[in-house]
């Protein structure tokens, strides 16, 4: 299907079919104890759409997530005022 902004192309197929036509292979992984499908390396642009085509977004089903962690709320008081602490971001590395 292919959205009336002319920029989305949606398909869906086989994982043979995703294969042949991206030559990538889709497979069934558990990251973290949670199941997912990905693609092993990076998909091809099959020549016949590569003049319409700029590239794949995804061929997985993993969500996009913050690489934060939110920090509680730092307040404290002094006399009659409230301060706020100012603290930096606590930052994960994303690893699969």
């Amino acid at each position: 299907m292919v959205y009336t902004n002319g920029t989305v192309i949606d398909f869906s197929g086989t994982a043979g079919q995703v294969r042949e036509a991206f030559r990538t292979e889709i497979h069934n992984l558990e990251v973290n104890g949670v199941k997912h499908i990905a693609n092993i390396r990076d998909p091809e642009i099959p020549a016949a759409l590569a003049p319409a085509v700029a590239g794949i977004v995804s061929l997985h089903d993993f969500m996009p997530h913050a690489m934060h962690t939110m920090r509680a709320n730092y307040t404290f008081s002094s006399g009659n005022a409230t301060q706020w602490a100012v603290t930096p971001p606590i930052w994960r590395r994303f690893t699969t």
